[in-house]
């Protein structure tokens, strides 16, 4: 129902009652009327007495001027005199209420037949009583026979027949009072039934479906009202109520967590108490309706950001204000970090386009146009079409499109054409962008151009390629030349030891035998060296393999021992092994003999060469803790700094120029060393120390080991 039909319910039902209480009371008002009217009769009634008393009161001044000396004859006249007076005046008086007594026609009409008979008679009686009485009055003293005689009519008339006439009259109308008085007594019985009849029919008809209307709408009122309050306490937005003096009239679930206080800590507090912000906008009744931002800082340093919807309005007579935040943290950090990243993506050094599902192009970045020389308006609507070359073929486009049709990325070069037509490469990376429902609904490349890097990259396979060319070529030439010094130098060697064993005989001069082994010496060290570079060479060409076979670990490192023990000796060097744990004599490995020999004689000779007299070389075998086997050779020589570890295992590597000069050596061994033990799978490494000797570990696989 709306406000308007209860508004004319409700006027309807309260003028109804105000015409039957108007009804009431005009009934209520002819009774009054009536008892005016009972009053009238009871003057009548009271006027006949007097009428009496009068008659009664001129019969005795009368008898007093006619018989009586003992007064004042001019006084009795004058009060008989009076009392005619009197006498007419009641009489008439009481004539004169016949027409008000049944002015409303109550009572028999027989009544008032017999009442004017009566009054008629009364009048006759009157009328003598006063004629009688004006004689005595106006007889002198002494009076003659006819003033005795009127005096005696008088007082048989005052005795008999007016007071006898009198009381007819006064039964006549004490007989309407009581009609009147009846009829009253029934009135008033029937309007007290009618009024109950009547306040009964306002309660049940009237004031019953009222109250239950008031009720229910009341009801209707208060559910609306409970509605209207659950949806303002579910919304997300924070929204208070307050007035000019900014004291707190109603707040929402959601502003109590903003507050930080349930309702009833706020209501009647200033809304500044607990968001100052507020007081912070200029004219905040003054502007019917507005919308702002505002910043909330908390102690510990965070902040809020909220849209803030400000109404004033009038409730009662007051100004109201209605104020609803909405938190946008969130998505202003969620702005800050798409401003950071659109900014990233417009001054990215790639080109990065964006199309929808169908491939037409939604968004270029500028580096797209600047790689491609189509303005931006020349690039948006159009599909990624208008890059191609046409010299890609068919079967990679649809590779691409596969892909990211069924969700996946696609990586690759394509050879593309610029504005101008000139071609360019470029390395694309092509993937779907998904909503929160997993659906695709665009697709993104990011492209780098690569034209140069591929220019640089032909360059440079070229110049590998010679380079390697030039390296086969060299190692070929080495390997060759190897083979040709071997020969000549075998055949050096040869008579060297001939000369140094005086096979044919004493040379005679000592010089001789001294020469003689300085040239077996050099020999030897230049076919060493040749035998390195040999070597090497073998194994940068890859041409070297590996024959391995089950050997005792205690037999390499004998024959190791047996080849530098003598060059240790002369150099006052002291040579030992120890097993870490570990029983040299069982251990047993999988391995190519010959080149783990050479592994370890190029460390072992290393360390005897660098360590001076009175140092030691210890090689120490032991077992890691997921059961590789290490050997470690141990010195006390002149050690290396740190830094230089890595170029003593690079080819041809040389520490210093002075350890060269005192050292001889190509910087071949330890190379080969670690080119030949990464053969088998394992690792070669060093440790040093400047002074204090150096530490190179040889480690071979667990799956090398045969026995310990």
């Amino acid at each position: 129902m709306t406000y308007t039909s209860l508004t004319g319910i409700l006027t309807r039902k309260y003028i109804l009652v105000l015409a039957l209480l108007f009804a009431v009371s005009l009934a209520a008002f002819l009774i009054f009327q009536e008892l005016l009217r009972n009053q009238v009769s009871a003057e009548v009634v009271n006027f006949s007495g007097r009428e009496r008393m009068l008659t009664h009161r001129i019969a005795l001044y009368s008898t007093l001027l006619v018989g009586s000396e003992d007064h004042d004859p001019a006084e009795t006249r004058a009060k008989l005199l009076a009392s005619i007076d009197e006498l007419r005046s009641a009489h008439d008086y009481l004539v004169g209420q016949r027409d008000r007594i049944f002015g409303f026609r109550i009572g028999r009409p027989s009544d008032r037949d017999a009442l004017e008979v009566e009054l008629a008679r009364l009048d006759a009686s009157i009328d003598r009583v006063i004629s009688d009485a004006i004689v005595v009055a106006t007889t002198p003293m002494g009076g003659t026979a006819l003033a005795r005689n009127s005096t005696t009519r008088l007082v048989e008339a005052a005795t008999v027949d007016l007071i006898a006439d009198l009381e007819r009259v006064v039964a006549i109308y004490q007989g309407i009072s009581e009609t009147r008085m009846r009829w009253l007594h029934t009135f008033a019985v029937a309007g007290e039934v009618a009024i109950a009849s009547l306040l009964f029919f306002l309660g049940l008809a009237v004031f019953r479906p009222l109250v239950k209307d008031v009720d229910r709408h009341m009801k209707q009122l208060a559910h609306v009202e409970a509605y209207y309050r659950s949806i303002l306490n579910n919304v997300g937005d924070g929204v208070v109520t307050f007035d000019k003096a900014m004291a707190v009239r109603h707040v929402n679930a959601a502003f109590e967590g903003i507050a930080g206080a349930p309702a009833e800590g706020l209501l009647g507090r200033p809304v500044t108490a607990f968001l100052p912000e507020l007081g912070d906008i200029p004219d905040l009744f003054g502007v019917r309706s507005r919308r702002t931002e505002l910043v909330r800082r908390h102690a510990d340093g965070s902040q809020n950001h909220y849209d803030v919807s400000v109404y004033i309005f009038e409730f009662e007579g007051d100004l109201q204000c209605i104020v609803s935040l909405r938190d946008h943290t969130e998505r202003k950090a969620l702005e800050d970090r798409l401003r950071t990243f659109f900014y990233g993506i417009e001054h990215s050094p790639l080109s990065i386009v964006i199309t929808d599902t169908d491939g037409v192009i939604e968004y270029a970045n500028p580096r797209c146009s600047e790689i491609s020389g189509y303005e931006a308006g020349e690039i948006i609507g159009q599909t990624p079409r208008l890059f191609r070359s046409g010299q890609t073929q068919l079967a990679v486009y649809e590779e691409l499109w596969g892909e990211l049709l069924a969700g996946r990325q696609w990586f690759g070069e394509l050879l593309n054409r610029r504005k101008n037509g000139e071609l360019y490469w470029e390395f694309e990376a092509l993937s779907p962008l998904k909503n929160e429902h997993g659906e695709t609904t665009h697709f993104i490349a990011i492209k780098e151009d690569i034209t140069e890097k591929r220019k640089q990259a032909a360059a440079l396979l070229d110049a590998i390629k010679e380079a390697n060319l030039a390296n086969r070529t060299k190692s070929e030439f080495l390997a060759n030349m190897s083979h040709e010094l071997r020969t000549p130098l075998n055949a050096i060697i040869g008579f060297a030891e001939v000369m140094q064993l005086e096979l044919f005989g004493a040379h005679g001069n000592p010089k001789y035998h001294e020469y003689s082994g300085a040239v077996l010496d050099s020999a030897r060290h230049l076919l060493g060296i040749i035998n390195d570079i040999l070597d090497y060479s073998k194994l940068e060409a890859g041409r070297v393999r590996l024959y391995e076979e089950e050997v005792r670990l205690a037999d390499i490192l004998e024959a190791v021992f047996l080849i530098v023990r003598e060059r240790a000796e002369a150099n006052g060097v002291a040579l030992g092994q120890e097993g870490a744990g570990l029983d040299i004599a069982r251990v047993r490995l999988f391995i190519d003999p010959l080149r783990f020999k050479q592994i370890l004689l190029n460390i072992v000779s290393n360390a005897v060469k660098f360590t001076g007299t009175g140092g030691t070389v210890t090689v120490r075998a032991g077992r890691a803790d997921n059961g590789d086997i290490t050997v470690a050779v141990v010195d006390t020589g002149i050690g290396m700094r740190e830094e230089d570890i890595p170029r003593a295992l690079e080819r041809f590597g040389q520490v210093e120029s002075m350890m060269t000069r005192r050292y001889e050596g190509t910087g071949l061994g330890l190379p080969i060393s670690k080119s030949l033990i990464e053969l088998h799978g394992g690792t070669l490494t060093l440790s040093s120390s400047l002074g204090q000797g150096t530490t190179a570990t040889v480690t071979l696989p667990f799956g090398r080991v045969r026995a310990v």
